[in-house]
């Protein structure tokens, strides 16, 4: 039933009248109309788990309430003419001829009184005085089921008729039978019971019912698995969890018993949420119908797939999704700045370290004649740590499907400014130290050379070992936090154009002085980060408080393309080949940088082979130099176990010199020069 639309008529307006709909505002209404509901089978099941009109907030027409209360007194009047009693009593010889029994008519006759008082029903007189009209009412009722007869060889007096099944028993055995059978063979009606396992489940679904409608719905946007638990009443889920456990309890299964927990409440909450979005007549919205459909309509932008999951009750309608979307947009845009229209997002805090990143968005990246393409810049914002909890909690659905932008987001700030003129200006002298500094002035560049030598020295085995990525996992005592990401509005205008990084900047920059910040870090891509230079050099207010930063891919494949120039003609791009480590075109991209993935593998294999032709040549002449070092070299070489390693990183701070020691002091004992060179 939809509560915003008249109970009677489900509709806004009268058709007749043109009513206005009235709220039930009293308690005699609410009560006398769930008092004739069970007179109306419509109102009695729309009705059904309803205890309150007044809190449930029922409307109706004055038209449609007059015309419910007749028709219910009318029919409350008519079953004071009816015959309850003889209804009833047929219900159980229905069930008596099922049973095959034989019964005596004194017996039904009593049976019948009975049913009368507890029916309040008036036993009709020509029943009382002649026994024979409710013989002949009863046979007209019930004729196929029974056959009325009377034993012949028999006093008149005790010629009682009987009523035998028909179905079960012929008549003329059933006449025999009775000929040779004493009285106190004769079966008594027994009450007749209905089905208990049917009352149970229809109490057990209007009690659920109700539980549905008193449960507080969901507020906000906030999607996760507590929010789901919290939106859906104990009684419904205890009622799936049993039905979906029961299953799982007699079939086998070759997961996990916390695997199967998982599935069977990931499975539980989606069908609860489902009911509960269905019961309250797609009112009380639950975070599987608010994610779902906010992730099938990012995803595909089909309002047939959604209105398509919408009938399948699986997530909101289409304008519903538009009118939440609105609310988020009006909530973020309430930190806009107006002149700048730089956008705070809600979910960065103040007082702590944040940085940017902006990028090229090909919308439409490639049409038939090249022409019309579509080009946007997107910025984000990122910080270390988790967002704050009521960031979706206290927001509310909008009355609108449509936002208007802003005009002052999507106007560029323009900079007069010539690309690749600008002269380089530093804020002080560049120290070529600072890029070069020793391995005992830092504590993170011994670890480093620590970790690596560990991660070198025991692979001089055959054994299968970890990976280099699953060997830095290992060895690591570092435990970032969650990085937190604020997207602000995308800019409809191509990255590479000064206009629109200018307008970058400035934004990034009034965030970061809205969070305390006094310096703006800004990372972009190789393509970009020539032009935000040459921003930077020409706008003074940018020399001192901008950081553009090459990002970290940009700068570890131009470093690839430095080696490869290095090693060009020394053979190493055929070593590749020849292994079967890549193939000839992978070699070339990752001798030139492009490749990044396959450069990296091939580079540490090669290291790694190295190293193991290296070492044991190395081994002797450390023996004569150092012998404690070559001690917890051979030591490490022995071992085996990933635990070890571990340690042996932790605790590993007296080799991080061993590269070098090979280099300055046994080179020239050793036949492995070009290969010391080499690694």
């Amino acid at each position: 039933m939809n509560w915003d639309l008249c109970m009677f008529c489900q509709e806004a307006k009268s058709e007749r009248s043109k009513q206005k709909l009235i709220s039930v505002t009293s308690f005699n209404v609410s009560n006398n109309v769930l008092a004739c509901a069970h007179l109306d089978n419509k109102m009695r099941f729309l009705l059904a788990g309803v205890s309150d009109l007044i809190a449930t907030e029922g409307k109706y027409h004055k038209n449609c309430m007059s015309t419910y209360i007749y028709t219910t007194k009318k029919a409350k009047q008519d079953i004071k003419h009816t015959d309850l009693a003889m209804i009833f009593l047929c219900q159980e010889l229905q069930h008596a001829a099922e049973e095959k029994q034989i019964l005596q008519l004194s017996t039904v006759w009593n049976r019948y009184c009975e049913l009368a008082e507890e029916t309040s029903t008036d036993i009709p007189q020509c029943y009382v005085s002649r026994r024979s009209s409710f013989k002949d009412k009863l046979q007209s009722k019930v004729g196929d089921l029974f056959h009325f007869t009377q034993p012949l060889h028999r006093p008149t007096v005790e010629r009682e008729p009987l009523l035998v099944s028909i179905k079960y028993i012929p008549v003329v055995v059933a006449e025999r039978v009775y000929d040779d059978t004493d009285d106190s063979d004769l079966q008594t009606m027994q009450t007749y019971q209905p089905e208990h396992e049917f009352l149970s489940l229809l109490h057990v679904a209007l009690r659920i019912r109700g539980d549905i409608v008193a449960h507080p719905g969901h507020k906000g946007f906030r999607v996760s698995t507590d929010d789901a638990i919290d939106c859906v009443p104990d009684s419904l889920y205890m009622f799936l969890n049993l039905l979906y456990g029961g299953q799982s309890l007699i079939e086998d299964s070759d997961i996990s018993y916390e695997e199967a927990e998982g599935v069977r409440q990931t499975r539980v909450l989606s069908t609860a949420q489902d009911i509960v979005y269905g019961v309250n007549s797609e009112k009380k919205w639950t975070p599987k119908h608010i994610g779902l459909g906010s992730t099938l309509h990012q995803a595909t932008r089909s309002k047939k797939l959604v209105e398509l999951f919408h009938k399948a009750g699986h997530v909101l309608s289409y304008e519903e999704i538009l009118e939440m979307d609105t609310s988020l947009a009006e909530s973020t845009l309430k930190t806009m700045n107006a002149e700048n229209g730089a956008v705070l997002p809600p979910n960065l805090l103040e007082g702590k370290f944040v940085h940017f990143t902006a990028d090229n968005i090909d919308i439409n990246d490639s049409t038939l004649d090249g022409k019309n393409t579509f080009h946007a810049t997107q910025v984000a914002a990122w910080q270390r740590g988790s967002a704050p909890d009521a960031l979706l909690t206290d927001l509310c659905r909008s009355h609108k499907s449509t936002f208007k932008v802003p005009e002052v987001m999507e106007q560029l700030k323009p900079v007069n400014i010539i690309e690749g003129v600008s002269a380089p200006v530093f804020a002080q002298p560049i120290d070529t130290r600072w890029y070069t500094p020793t391995q005992e002035d830092s504590e993170t560049a011994q670890e480093a050379w620590a970790s690596d030598t560990a991660f070198l020295v025991t692979r001089q085995e055959s054994d299968t070992r970890c990976s280099w990525t699953a060997f830095n996992q290992l060895v690591s005592k570092s435990d970032p936090e969650i990085t937190t990401v604020g997207y602000m509005p995308i800019i409809q205008a191509p990255a590479h154009e000064l206009d629109t990084l200018n307008t970058v900047v400035q934004r990034c920059m009034h965030i970061s002085a809205q969070l305390g910040q006094q310096y703006t870090v800004l990372t972009v891509d190789q393509n970009l980060y020539y032009k935000l230079m040459d921003l930077k050099w020409s706008v003074p207010e940018y020399r001192k408080q901008l950081i553009p930063r090459l990002g970290g891919l940009h700068i570890a494949m131009n470093y690839l393309k430095v080696i490869g120039q290095h090693m060009q003609g020394s053979g190493l791009d055929e070593i590749w080949i020849e292994s079967g480590i890549l193939g000839r075109n992978s070699a070339e991209h990752a001798m030139s940088g492009n490749a990044y993935n396959k450069a990296i593998r091939a580079h540490k294999l090669t290291f790694q082979a190295l190293w193991r032709l290296l070492l044991p040549q190395f081994l002797p002449v450390l023996q004569q130099k150092d012998s404690e070092l070559h001690e917890v070299l051979s030591a490490v070489m022995a071992e085996s176990g990933e635990d070890y390693e571990r340690h042996f990183y932790l605790e590993g701070q007296p080799i991080s010199g061993v590269d070098d020691r090979i280099r300055e002091q046994y080179v020239r004992e050793c036949k492995f020069c070009f290969l010391v060179a080499v690694s």
